[in-house]
């Protein structure tokens, strides 16, 4: 697949993707984003848990395993923000950076070797919601970095995690 061209948006778009906000760490972003980020960027939240109406929040409740809308919404964001402090090794990240999108997440579990901090995106310990905060502030505030970032990401994906050499 060919990388969306993210230039040129107005306003940048984050993405989570996490059946169980509160066990994703979708609660956590949610809550930040609405008292601090919704004037300057968008949030979509792909989840089965109901979520309260916010500003510049929207929620997608009917994606299924294998659907193909995931590559349409994930061409659609800037970065993605997945500060799940349980997981062990995500397939949305590797969806994510797939789709030329920086991540920030949590250093649990593999995710480390998924993500290189600072390379491919930012990682940040699960329960500390002011370096979460931090590290989309930084994202959002640089659209360049976000693009090179998301593009290493890409690389790096195709690279290591690829089906057909790790199968």
């Amino acid at each position: 697949r060919t990388l969306p061209d993210r230039t040129g948006r107005a306003r940048p778009t984050i993405v989570f993707i996490g059946t169980s906000m509160e066990r994703k760490g979708g609660n956590s972003l949610l809550r930040l984003h609405q008292k601090y980020l919704a004037d300057a960027c968008d949030l979509v939240l792909v989840t089965k848990d109901a979520v309260p109406a916010g500003r510049a929040v929207t929620v997608i409740d009917d994606l299924t395993s294998g659907d193909d809308r995931l590559w349409d919404i994930l061409a659609d964001a800037d970065l993605m923000c997945f500060p799940s402090g349980m997981d062990q090794a995500p397939n949305v990240i590797l969806e994510a950076g797939a789709a030329g999108l920086p991540v920030i997440a949590s250093m649990v579990g593999s995710i480390p070797e998924m993500v290189v901090d600072g390379e491919t995106g930012l990682l940040v310990d699960h329960d500390d919601e002011d370096a979460l905060l931090a590290a989309m502030r930084l994202l959002l505030a640089d659209g360049i970095r976000r693009r090179e970032m998301g593009a290493s990401a890409h690389e790096r994906i195709a690279e290591h995690f690829d089906i057909r050499t790790t199968a």
